[in-house]
């Protein structure tokens, strides 16, 4: 290759076209996830309700019964990290518990 070849060169020559969805198929939405925002909004709420976790936990829990094999893999992994999630919320509730009965005044170190 020439220094003139090099030069009329565009990368957008070597990038694939992208690849569209096919038209009429629609898609489910996604469920609403147990992530950081959502965890740090139940731990500092005043009253938390987990209501929606356990929900949600059911719902995987009944998924993982029925369907092809993948789908029950997939709903007994996301059950699974939901029953992770609900424990570490009950682990930050009950340490937010146990600070807050301590008192302010405690000595620091030194």
């Amino acid at each position: 290759m020439t220094k003139e070849d090099l030069k009329s060169f565009k990368i957008s020559d070597q990038a694939k076209a992208p690849v569209e969805r096919a038209k009429g198929k629609t898609e489910e939405p996604a469920p609403s996830s147990v992530g950081f925002p959502h965890i740090e909004a139940l731990v500092e709420s005043a009253a938390p309700d987990l209501g929606g976790l356990e929900s949600r936990l059911a719902q995987l829990n009944e998924m993982a019964k029925s369907g092809s094999n993948k789908d029950k893999l997939a709903a007994k992994k996301a059950a699974a990290a939901y029953e992770k999630a609900k424990a570490l919320v009950l682990y930050l509730l009950e340490t937010k518990a146990r600070l807050s009965g301590q008192s302010t005044s405690s000595p620091g170190p030194g």
